[in-house]
């Protein structure tokens, strides 16, 4: 019979996973999966990792020092490079290789990467126009700097819909939100 703390584990990790799909479904609506993370500074990275990653995955990590050697102990999922992975972790500033994150094909779209990047904070004083599925008309939102600059350099791709790859941002403390690979985003200088 498994024990408590395995029943403990799958539902956290159901909490995960609901708030991260309810992040698609809402795109660029804040969500919190605070609760359902441990202790650490890579907590809520390695969360996310736990839920969506497993041995048939591969992976890509920016920046993140000893995260893809625990990412790859954790989930079974293996490193891979860039351009062939199908999850890539960002963390840290200065990634500047937007146009290698693997856009699937027209013949499979569905196996663009997602991309999760941790962001220092959800809120900003950078304003974004967001449209698409999951958003009535166009709607306004303020975002750190950091995820406006994201989106801005995915933005200058010019990817041809239905190819893309979907976003994740993240917060230390297990804040999220997410953009669809067909939801758009404009703000200045985009």
């Amino acid at each position: 019979m498994p024990s408590a703390i395995d029943y403990q584990s799958t539902l956290l990790s159901q909490q995960i996973f609901r708030e991260t799909m309810n992040a698609f479904a809402h795109p660029m609506k804040c969500h919190d999966i605070s609760g359902c993370i441990g202790d650490g500074p890579d907590a809520a990275i390695l969360a996310l990792c736990s839920v969506f990653l497993d041995n048939t995955a591969a992976f890509f990590a920016y920046g993140a020092g000893d995260l893809a050697k625990t990412i790859e102990q954790l989930t079974y999922a293996r490193p891979s490079e860039l351009a062939k992975a199908d999850f890539a972790i960002i963390q840290g500033s200065g990634f500047s290789e937007w146009g290698s994150i693997y856009t699937g094909t027209l013949l499979d779209p569905h196996k663009g990467a997602t991309v999760i990047i941790e962001a220092p904070k959800l809120e900003g004083d950078a304003q974004i126009t967001a449209s698409g599925p999951g958003i009535n008309g166009e709607a306004q939102f303020y975002v750190d700097r950091q995820i406006a600059d994201c989106l801005q350099e995915t933005a200058k791709l010019e990817i041809e819909y239905p190819m893309g790859f979907e976003l994740i941002f993240i917060t230390k403390q297990g804040k999220l939100i997410a953009l669809p690979r067909r939801v758009s985003a404009k703000g200045e200088g985009m």
